[in-house]
């Protein structure tokens, strides 16, 4: 599966020079991005838990986080959702670091983005693995997913199994949202590389520098 990368002629000079890539942010997309393709709600999605059958448990902690006004006070440190249970919430996760790509080579997608330019990248595991080894270098980073983009107004969470937990550990739900958007900006076609910051911290945009990446990219 090849994967391309929208970018200005400036900084593809700089990607075939040097290596350089410029990793952005969840808040960075949210509020200083160009308005005309800017998701206010990056990373910000309405979470339903649609319990059929068996059931699902959250921590108290994970719980409260997602429903924080109902104030859980589960037994053993734990809320227990049983078959036939439905829940609503918005949530938005905390800030994490992003490179965006498309599935899709098209010059619709490069003239809506305001981009002049593009690179392949024909192995986009191990270009993220990479980037992680490299940003990892600058930040310290707990863990990094990539992965296509689900076009939604909103996330279900439900379970097949008997039982399922979930504990204080949310990065599965994490990553749910960090790679779904709302369903105006599927023209995308989006493709997505996380990488979460091991500390909760303020974090910014950072160019890193690798000359590794070029194995995995076409021009």
């Amino acid at each position: 599966m090849f994967v391309y990368k929208y970018l200005n002629k400036d900084r593809l000079l700089e990607f075939k020079e040097k290596g350089s890539v410029y990793i952005n942010t969840l808040q960075n997309l949210r509020f200083t991005e160009d308005k005309n393709i800017r998701d206010v709600h990056e990373g910000k999605r309405i979470l339903k838990v649609d319990q059929k059958r068996g059931s699902m448990t959250f921590s108290n902690q994970l719980a409260n986080n997602f429903f924080p006004s109902a104030k859980f006070k589960g037994s053993k440190n734990a809320v227990e959702f049983k078959a036939k249970a439905h829940a609503t919430t918005t949530t938005q996760v905390a800030n994490a670091y992003i490179f965006c790509t498309s599935l899709a080579l098209r010059e619709r997608i490069k003239q809506k983005l305001g981009r002049d330019a593009y690179y392949r990248i024909i192995n986009p595991f191990q270009f993220a693995s990479t980037v992680f080894e490299e940003l990892n270098n600058h930040v310290s980073l707990r863990c990094f997913k990539n992965g296509k983009v689900k076009y939604a107004d909103e996330i279900r969470i439900k379970n097949s199994n008997k039982n399922r937990v979930l504990g204080k550990d949310s990065a599965d739900i994490f990553f749910n949202i960090c790679l779904s958007k709302r369903l105006e900006f599927m023209w995308q076609k989006e493709y997505r590389m996380i990488f979460i910051p091991l500390f909760d911290r303020e974090i910014k945009p950072i160019v890193i520098s690798s000359s590794k990446l070029h194995k995995y990219c076409t021009f």
